[in-house]
């Protein structure tokens, strides 16, 4: 009995030796000359499982590139900038502004005095990233103004936190459009003033969540 222990010791050890140099590729192994039906059993075996482990860890990296694409592509991922322009809200004069931010980038490229001059623009508006997307491309096929545009909400700290609000160099807060006066053409006096004072509710709302973190930077 000791000695067919022994026997069965050494040649699970001549197995075990054999994985090895499987595993390793070390020159000489034979992956197809498994020498007993327990060392072919333990090969599929390692083979099967590093399978189901690469399989494992490749899902999990492709669901993580897949959720940081998506928070990309609706406007939800954080930007991390310093020395940048913030423009809070969304209105018809976000043409007009950055018109004016392009005539002080060419200006100011020449005279080096303007303080938004050679300044990327980064819009926080609660709106769809597509729609502020398709008038800023519209924009910039004629300019050269680097802008950046993320969806949320400006009366939100950690919404402002996301775009890096307290490293702004400047910040710009317009009179937010609502579902209202988007939707009305201007004709109906009550909804006009309840979508105003509205409008003034959310850019107060702004102001008082932009206001700690500016005093914070200070600080």
């Amino acid at each position: 009995m000791p000695v067919v222990g022994i026997v069965r010791i050494w040649q699970f050890m001549n197995v075990l030796k054999h994985r090895v140099q499987v595993l390793f590729s070390i020159p000489g192994a034979d992956i197809t000359n498994a020498p007993t039906k327990f060392a072919t059993f333990l090969l599929n075996l390692i083979f099967v499982f590093g399978l189901l482990v690469f399989a494992t860890i490749l899902a999990m990296i492709s669901e993580e590139v897949n959720s940081l694409l998506l928070a990309a592509r609706s406007g939800r991922s954080p930007l991390a900038m310093t020395g940048h322009i913030l423009l809070l809200n969304w209105n018809k004069q976000v043409s007009f502004i950055l018109d004016q931010l392009e005539q002080v980038a060419v200006c100011g490229g020449h005279h080096r005095r303007h303080p938004f001059a050679d300044r990327p623009l980064v819009i926080l508006a609660d709106k769809d990233k597509e729609d502020m997307d398709r008038l800023v491309l519209g924009f910039m096929r004629h300019h050269h103004l680097e802008v950046h545009t993320r969806t949320g909400k400006p009366y939100i700290v950690d919404h402002l936190r996301r775009v890096s609000a307290s490293d702004a160099a400047a910040v710009l807060v317009l009179h937010p459009d609502t579902d209202e006066t988007a939707g009305s053409g201007g004709t109906d006096c009550c909804s006009s003033s309840s979508s105003s004072s509205g409008a003034s509710v959310l850019k107060t709302q702004t102001i008082l969540a932009l206001a700690p973190l500016l005093v914070d930077k200070k600080a």
